[in-house]
């Protein structure tokens, strides 16, 4: 055994077993098995900024989970249980009680005095019932009023409007009562005066707002998921005018001043902001795009209506983004940090902004500068959900409302004095919120209703409107929801020339002025061009942009160019600085764009054959672009000025994984990293990197390692010419390194440490080194090589990717390629001895050296084989081994069937032998898809005797087999002929359900409220009217009710058209026919060719009246009961058209096949190709291949499909080139086999040839869409859940929803185990701390036992063991995983510690 070596940034362990990274020394976790790495001078840990430190476990725990109402420290080894972070002392801030209430000791809340000790717990932990309540504590007491023992003696206290002083008791302070006045208190001794803020007038003690004008009263603006309203507090629409229609709008805003009102249009392509007159919503008009930022991902707009700046706050790119009121600049102020904001509300006349976060990380609600700055935090504990924000400008209140925790709250304007307003059913789902007065008004998605809240009086409360279209934003129009206030912002812009921000400073106001990106202001409020000479480049991917900034620290916080948005996931950059353009690569979209640094001429350089590209570099010599695919190994090389000139340098056996180049223009070399293709391990005593950097000739040729011993992931090639040393940084290794560019002397400049966190890539300019970071901090930091000072000159978010130099000065040079290389026709590549020509991919020299189309004949030697779709050579020894060696993985497939299966071989016996040769699976043999290529597997003469089993039944039409457990299941699995659903017997209801006419149960509280829940109407026929007949009518068909007045007005204002049925003359708007129409007895006019037709075109059927010798035409078919014509083209197309289905009796319809991108269309009679589809002609009877969205020409505008787009009248259809497959989001095409993308099969995927079939597990069977795999089990499929109050469950198969279990307390977790005897349903109370089981019995669960009834603590997590019968669960403030029988006998603890509060548990028992 060797001696062990360690690196310098490693530790030894003393047993010389291991090499640890020198980092894990000393953090509490021993990593040697020697325990050597956690010595007794170690100082204790210390815990991650955000983090709390339980004093005694020492755990880093979230600072957002101390004073949660629950412990989450653990316990320590002895079993004392740690509950530091609940300590009451640490946690009274937030608990602050009155002197007549009664804190409780282990959770935030408090109870009156007047019920502790009254044998029922009223505090959470039943603190308030404790040992002290055994005390004689208040016997004798001298209390003026009523006296409770308490933990620290006895408690005083007083009644109502009085409050203890000692034993004695007083008057209490009248303006420390909530509500005594609605804004100001002024107390005078015992006595109080009520004063309200400016733009309100006192009544008594409340204030009321003042519009303007006085007259005026306040009304509600409220979008919906279908329109936008203008109402006033009661609902009803202030005019004929308050109402238009809208799509996906979810937000809006006003401006009092102007009486306008605006939101987020879509249009179906675009979003942008869309302005219309309060007074009449029909008068509007569209604002301009935003400069640089696109509106499709805006989730949240706000006004600021004393600068007329708009924010928009955008959740998926998490910026808040900040634009004048003419929309001309537009600048982010909050990019960092922001995790997915969701509302936002502002007060200018503070000068804040407020928002909620909540997604990936924790919620929260932060308050900060109107420009971005001084951020805090106000909330950050029981938050889970904050959606809708609104703010009490008088109280200086804001008010938020939580959609998971179904509540309203408020805090101050600093996070002090936090209140709930209104919580549980009433307010459920909430979204929007705004308020006037005392009345907060929100948006509820439950009944999609509008509710008022007095803010003062939880218990007055009520429904304005329901049965809305999905309610969203609301707000109070109002001249005191944007309170005027003089600032220099509203006048002449506060001399900013660009954005002028109010803020204020110990009460004076400030205009804080703001440039657009590129620009400084200066003391004049002007914006001078900020113009570098050298500057930083990187990429970040959230928000995905590139951005550019100074490397002086004092200027870190300008950004010096415009950045580059609209993009996915860029992570190369290149520059070139002679036309100041900077390069690009998606490597999501598989591009490379380029764009000016004023943010100008952007371009997509589109070509063939792009890969995912992860490094750029531009010879500004010859001008050419140089980049590398990690994906299909390969470097390439394009001329500037042409990108589709553009030729491989390298692929093969010859290179693995290519990263980072640079090139050396004026030595004629280039540089490139290789990662290493395997996971490697610091932790033995001969770690494996095996990664290495290479050099070439420019033009390909004299490839060697320069470097190629304790490498990983080296990246961020860069060349310090005045050195000339090449540096790099191991992004695995954590270390930053130099060499001689032939890679001799060596150097290690920095290794891992806190203020290197996996570098990523490098810049070097005069003496200092900067580099960008793909660790937890995504910093960009400079080291000084002299003085080894670091500084960081900006902190991102994580992850940053590619950093450059842009220094105009570094690429200036002459023209190489001369004299006879001068007039190359497609690439003048250097060298050290000067430039060569050379062709780009699929062209050849001629013989007067002119680049051509290679000539007929195979290109590759005798000895090598062509790849089909990138024409690259590969050894022939390398076809058919098994290993995907072409990136189309052409040389592992053959001509026939399997890889490389030769047609003379035979196949096996569980497989079927196409006519051409191929090989199936005998499971595919007649089984309605053809999958041999000559569609030998489906030959009638093959397939016309096959018979189903016993236990399959064969559908009429198609003689597919299926189970007999899908027949009469209420779902037809004979998809062409429905017959394994005909002469059905219809299935019992319970006594408390409703069956409908189609059989189907459902739950008799779904009966008449409105909605089709039978899906064929039955459940909504001749229930009682819901409407006032005196003044309304009753739509027959969506029992929607209208105006009285809308009644054979000429018009049908129902959607059946029942508003102008059996209307005389007398009472309606009479219409003529014309001459060429025949007219119903109720007024309707249709075509006098539907007369006597033998099919009811009047609703009352009065054109079949009195008609005789009815005979169908030559070209209609005649149904056999005589009661209808069809077309003759409707027989046999797979869709009963009689009522008698004898337009399709004896047929034999069989689909052409048709594979994607190409669709079927004429009753799956038609295959139609991608190029048919949207060509102008069309090509389908039923005009399902044109028309709708075909003239958007969506291609040309979007950039969803990875590859090729087609248009087509729903939208977008994407499909790929040979070799390629689409995936499952039906966008992206992967070169991975279809089975090796998830989601291609609900189940099982077999692969053959490029295609694949759908299989399934045992007891399952795959379904006619070969998708899905359908139950075989005959007992109908159950979904069981918790609504944390019941337990209930949803029958799959009918959709019926039951109440198995009801009056829980706090059921978050359940399971079940089946057998053929019983079915236990287990569920776990939080509340009681108990695991209960009860067993199913139709509709409910009965015989309900305890399982578990002690020693739990919180069990949030439960799984069963089906087949060892065994029942697990986790305990989130024990740390813990159980095990028991499932009748609670034999419990053992599995796991103790060594995690932290765990919350759900997963069993797989099949494989252990």
């Amino acid at each position: 055994m060797g001696v062990l070596v360690c690196d310098k940034d490693q530790f030894a362990c003393k047993d010389g077993l291991k090499c640890i990274p020198l980092r894990w020394r000393c953090d509490q976790s021993p990593d040697c098995a020697d325990g050597s790495d956690e010595p007794q001078d170690c100082k204790p840990k210390k815990c991650p900024p955000r983090s709390f430190q339980c004093p005694l476990t020492k755990k880093c725990i979230s600072k957002y989970w101390v004073c949660d109402g629950e412990p989450d420290c653990g316990q320590m080894q002895n079993g004392t249980i740690d509950n530091g972070d609940e300590d009451p002392k640490r946690c009274q801030h937030l608990n602050v009680c009155t002197k007549n209430q009664f804190r409780c000791l282990n959770v935030t809340g408090c109870v009156p005095l007047e019920v502790v000790c009254n044998d029922a717990p009223d505090c959470v932990d039943g603190s308030d019932e404790g040992d002290f309540c055994s005390s004689n504590a208040c016997d004798g007491n001298s209390c003026a009023y009523g006296c409770k023992p308490g933990p620290d003696g006895l408690m005083c206290y007083c009644p109502q409007g009085k409050e203890p002083n000692g034993t004695s008791c007083q008057e209490t302070s009248p303006c420390s009562i909530e509500g005594v006045c609605d804004q100001v208190c002024i107390e005078k001794g015992t006595k109080y005066d009520c004063k309200c803020t400016t733009g309100y007038v006192k009544k008594g003690n409340q204030c009321f707002a003042v519009n303007d004008p006085k007259s005026e009263p306040p009304s509600l603006l409220l979008v919906t998921s279908s329109e936008i309203r203008h109402t006033y507090l009661n609902g009803s629409l202030v005019s004929a005018d308050s109402q238009i229609e809208t799509q996906e709008t979810l937000t809006l805003d006003f401006n009092h001043t102007n009486r306008t009102v605006c939101w987020t249009h879509h249009n179906g392509t675009d979003v942008f902001l869309r302005c219309s007159s309060v007074d009449n919503l029909r008068n509007g008009w569209n604002l301009r795009p935003l400069p640089l930022y696109s509106m499709n991902t805006v989730n949240q707009i706000a006004h600021d209506w004393i600068s007329g700046n708009w924010y928009f706050l955008d959740d998926a790119r998490e910026l808040i983004i900040l634009c004048n009121g003419t929309l001309d600049v537009c600048i982010a102020v909050l990019d960092f940090d922001v995790r997915t904001p969701r509302g936002i509300a502002l007060d200018p006349t503070k000068g804040f902004m407020f928002f909620t976060e909540w997604g990936a990380s924790a919620a929260r609600l932060e308050r900060a500068f109107l420009d971005g700055t001084e951020r805090k935090d106000l909330v950050v504990d029981k938050i889970v959900y904050p959606y809708g924000l609104a703010l009490d400008y008088a109280n200086l209140h804001v008010y938020w409302v939580d959609t998971y925790l179904d509540f309203i709250e408020r805090v101050d304007y600093d996070g002090h004095n936090r209140k709930s307003i209104k919580r549980g059913p009433f307010v459920q789902n909430l979204y929007g919120v705004s308020l006037l007065n005392n009345d907060i008004f929100v948006t509820s998605w439950k009944d999609s209703s509008l509710l008022r809240v007095n803010r003062l009086k939880s218990d007055d409360y009520a429904i304005i409107s329901s049965n809305l279209s999905r309610p969203f934003a609301i707000h109070v129009y109002h001249r005191q929801r944007q309170p005027f206030m003089s600032h220099p912002c509203n006048i002449n812009n506060g001399g900013c020339q660009h954005i002028c921000v109010p803020l204020w400073n110990k009460l004076q106001p400030i205009a804080q002025c703001l440039c657009k990106y590129g620009y400084k202001p200066v003391k004049s409020g002007k914006c001078f061009r900020i113009k570098l000479s050298q500057f930083l480049i990187y990429t970040q991917m959230r928000p995905a942009s590139v951005k550019g900034i100074s490397m002086d620290p004092e200027m870190g916080r300008y950004q010096v160019i415009e950045p580059i948005v609209d993009v996915v996931k860029p992570v190369a950059i290149a520059f070139d600085a002679r036309e100041e353009f900077i390069y690009f690569a998606d490597k999501q979209r598989f591009t490379i764009e380029r764009q000016k640094i004023d943010g100008s001429n952007r371009e997509a350089l589109h070509y063939d054959g792009v890969d995912a590209i992860v490094g750029m570099d531009i010879d500004y010599i010859n001008r050419n672009l140089y980049w590398t695919e990690d994906v299909s190994s390969t470097v390439h090389v394009a001329s500037l000025s042409d990108i589709s000139k553009q030729r491989r340098l390298f692929t093969g056996r010859n290179i693995s994984r290519p990263h980072s180049i640079v090139v050396h223009p004026e030595e004629g070399v280039l540089y490139w990293s290789e990662w290493s293709t395997t996971l490697g391990s610091r932790d033995t005593l001969e770690p494996t990197y095996d990664g290495r950097i290479e050099m070439a000739w420019m033009d390909g040729s004299n490839q060697k390692t320069v470097i190629s011993s304790n490498l990983h992931w080296p990246n961020g090639l860069v060349i310090d010419k005045t050195s000339q040393k090449l540096f790099w940084c191991d992004v695995y290794l954590e270390k930053i390194e130099r060499a001689n560019l032939d890679g001799s002397n060596r150097e290690l400049i920095l290794s891992v440490g806190d203020w290197l966190s996996h570098p990523y890539s490098l810049a070097v300019h005069d003496g200092f080194v900067f580099w960008s970071e793909q660790g937890l901090f995504g910093r960009i930091q400079r080291l000084n090589l002299d003085t080894k000072n670091i500084t960081t000159l900006r902190v991102e978010n994580p992850i940053l990717f590619d950093l450059k130099l842009y220094d105009v000065t570094a690429q200036k040079a002459k023209i190489s390629c001369s004299g006879n290389n001068s007039q190359c026709s497609d690439l003048c590549l250097l060298t050290p001895h000067g430039g060569v020509c050379s062709c780009a991919n699929g062209l050849e020299f001629n013989d007067k050296f002119q680049c051509v189309n290679r000539t007929e004949g195979p290109s590759c030697s005798a000895e090598q084989f062509k790849c089909k779709r990138s024409g690259v050579c590969i050894d022939k020894q390398f076809v058919c081994n098994g290993e995907r060696d072409c990136n189309d993985g052409s040389d592992e497939i053959g001509t026939f069937g399997n890889p490389c299966k030769s047609a003379d071989e035979e196949c096996k016996p569980d497989e079927f032998k196409c006519k051409d040769g191929d090989c199936i699976f005998l499971k595919w043999f007649c089984d309605g898809d053809e999958d041999c290529e000559d569609g030998s597997d489906e030959e009638p003469s093959l397939c016309s005797n096959t018979k189903c089993s016993s236990q399959e039944f064969t559908c009429e039409t198609t003689k597919r087999c299926i189970p007999r457990q899908w027949v009469c299941d209420g779902q037809s699995d004979c998809p062409d002929d429905g017959s394994d659903e005909r002469n059905c017997s219809k299935p019992v209801c319970s006594p408390t359900e409703f069956a409908c006419a189609n059989g189907r149960c459902i739950p008799f509280t779904f009966l008449c409220d409105g909605q089709d829940d039978c899906d064929d109407k039955s459940d909504e026929k001749n229930c009682p009217s819901i409407c006032d007949h005196v003044v309304n009518f009753l739509c027959r068909s969506d029992r929607k009710c209208i105006p009285g007045s809308f009644r054979c007005d000429g018009l049908s204002n129902c959607a059946d058209g029942s508003d102008e049925f059996n209307c005389t003359n007398s009472d309606r708007f009479v219409k003529t026919c014309e001459p060429n129409e025949f007219r119903c007895d109720d007024g309707q006019c249709i075509p006098k060719l539907l007369q006597c037709n033998i099919d009811h075109d009047c609703l009352d059927g009065s054109d079949e009246k009195n008609c005789s010798n009815i005979s169908c035409k030559e070209d209609e078919f005649s149904c056999a009961d005589g009661k209808r014509c069809v077309p003759k083209r409707w027989r046999c197309d797979g869709i009963a058209d009689c009522d008698d289905d004898s337009d399709e009796a004896e047929c034999i319809f069989k689909p052409p096949p048709c594979l994607h991108p190409s669709r079927l269309c004429d009753n799956r009679t038609v295959c139609v190709n991608p190029p048919e589809i949207c060509d102008g002609k069309p090509d389908c009877d039923d005009g399902s291949d044109e028309g709708l969205g075909c003239e958007e020409d969506l291609c040309s505008k979007s950039h969803e499909c990875s590859h090729e787009c087609h248009n087509a009248p729903e939208g977008i259809l994407c499909s790929c080139p040979q070799g390629f497959n689409l995936g499952s989001d039906g966008r992206t095409c992967e070169s991975a086999h279809p089975c090796q993308i998830w989601g291609m099969c609900s189940q099982l995927c077999t692969p053959f040839k490029n295609r694949h079939k759908c299989d399934c597990l045992p007891g399952y069977a795959l379904d006619a869409d070969g998708f899905t795999c359908k139950n075989l089990d005959a007992y109908p499929p159950l979904l069981i859940f918790s609504s944390r109050y019941e337990l209930l469950s949803v029958d799959l198969t009918t959709h019926s929803v039951r109440a198995l279990v009801s009056s829980l307390k706090n059921t978050v977790a359940l399971d079940f185990f089946y057998s053929k005897d019983v079915t236990y349903v287990f569920w776990t109370d939080v509340i009681d701390d108990k695991i209960y089981r009860g067993s199913i019995m139709g509709t409910t669960i009965t015989n309900i036992e305890v399982v578990v009834q002690t020693g739990l603590s919180t069990a949030e997590g439960l799984a069963i063991d089906w087949i060892g019968e065994n029942l697990y669960w986790v305990e989130s403030n024990l740390d813990q995983i159980e095990v028991a029988k499932l009748n609670g006998s034999y419990r053992r603890t599995l796991i103790a510690g060594d995690m932290e509060s765990p919350r759900a548990i997963a069993l797989d028992p099949r494989y252990g």
